[in-house]
């Protein structure tokens, strides 16, 4: 009968649409750079007109992972400028970089180290950048643990402005985001279904009169 085949149908309808409303993944993993800083204080080992800005090259950035261990690589995050690009300039800065998350929910995490940095007149520059703790763990309310690991960054380019620091982000513990709740599935969705379906299959096995044949 039309309605015994269809049953395992419907059965799996049911299923299906109850552990997807069910279902939870993990979440989305935001800096925003908006909200993060980067100090540099120079030292006093500097000759020439020193100075330097440093500048985030994003404004945010979202990241998901499937698994643990899996890793998400951000590269050339900081711009950096120097002040005096019209002149030769050669010095150490002390560097602090404070990245802040929003999501899952707020958290930050803080590296230091040491650069250096110089320019011939703004034609050439290079960089270099090392860190005293490479990695930072970052704990979120929700329940999941990132490694927030600075890698030592040398640039050398043409101009008066570097592209550097790559940052290598990964999963240590993901926790399941929980699942939606403000339209839950009924307990009796199943019935529902099963019993529309009966509905159907008995409207069709319904029997028709037939007319009299005329005289």
């Amino acid at each position: 009968m039309t309605f015994f085949r269809l049953l395992p149908a419907l059965v799996f309808l049911a299923s299906s649409i109850s552990m997807q409303a069910q279902a939870a993944g993990y979440p989305t993993f935001t800096i925003d750079f908006t909200q993060s800083s980067v100090d540099v204080t120079p030292t006093s080992a500097c000759s020439g007109d020193c100075g330097i800005t440093a500048t985030f090259a994003e404004s945010s950035v979202s990241m998901q992972f499937d698994r643990v261990g899996d890793r998400h690589r951000l590269r050339d995050i900081i711009e950096w400028s120097f002040d005096n690009a019209s002149s030769i300039s050669s010095g150490l800065y002390d560097v602090a970089v404070n990245l802040v998350f929003t999501s899952p929910d707020v958290q930050s995490t803080t590296h230091t180290g040491t650069s250096h940095f110089a320019t011939f007149y703004g034609i050439v520059s290079q960089g270099i950048l090392s860190w005293d703790r490479r990695r930072a763990d970052v704990a979120f309310d929700q329940g999941s643990e990132l490694a927030v690991m600075f890698q030592t960054s040398y640039e050398f380019a043409f101009g008066s402005t570097l592209n550097t620091q790559d940052i290598l982000i990964q999963a240590l513990t993901l926790a399941p985001m929980e699942a939606p709740s403000p339209a839950p599935v009924p307990p009796a969705l199943p019935i529902m279904i099963l019993a529309i379906g009966a509905m159907v299959y008995m409207g069709r096995r319904q029997v028709t009169i037939p007319r009299p044949a005329a005289a």
